[in-house]
């Protein structure tokens, strides 16, 4: 891993910046919301295979708001803009994965149950090892990305794993 960002100098802006250039660098052309648009809500949009790709990014410690945001986000696709609900994929974006008593993974979860929406979670440091790893988005499967109460990490593959110093917030969570 070569970069390690200091979020709280940063500006929102150059925040986005940095998320949207990860994406790039995984192989997605993402659209990031313009500071004081509000009439686009989701912090960035994406297409692939014919499926509309959601983000939300979290730099800080306030997870538990994402999945609220998301589904926002997810009704708004669906009812102002009539995308079916099979074509949107919601995507989680955390600087770090929140702690094993989070109330983040039982959110997942019964949004999942209830709703039947998954809600996919990515670390900001995982982004970049795929990108500095030239792992494309389309190599990737989703379900390694699926967490709730009883998987509470991210799968990656053995060889990624060893060119990371510490898993924990980045594929594990923090104790």
């Amino acid at each position: 891993m070569k970069k390690k960002y200091n979020f709280k100098k940063l500006s929102e802006e150059n925040k986005k910046k940095i998320i949207k250039n990860l994406l790039n660098n995984i192989g997605l052309k993402v659209d990031i919301k313009r500071t004081g648009d509000v009439n686009f809500r989701m912090d960035a949009v994406s297409e692939f295979q014919e499926k509309r790709l959601i983000f939300e990014f979290e730099f800080g410690n306030d997870v538990v708001e994402l999945p609220r945001k998301l589904i926002e986000d997810f009704a708004v696709m669906y009812n102002r803009y009539e995308i079916s609900k099979s074509s949107i994929i919601l995507i989680s974006v955390l600087n770090k994965l929140p702690s094993i008593r989070s109330d983040y993974y039982n959110i997942i979860e019964d949004i999942h149950n209830v709703l039947n929406i998954q809600i996919y979670t990515i670390s900001i440091d995982l982004l970049e090892l795929f990108g500095s790893n030239n792992i494309k988005f389309q190599n990737l499967n989703l379900n390694d990305f699926v967490i709730n109460t009883k998987k509470k990490y991210l799968k990656i593959s053995e060889t990624l794993k060893t060119k990371l110093k510490n898993l924990e917030g980045i594929v594990k969570p923090l104790k």
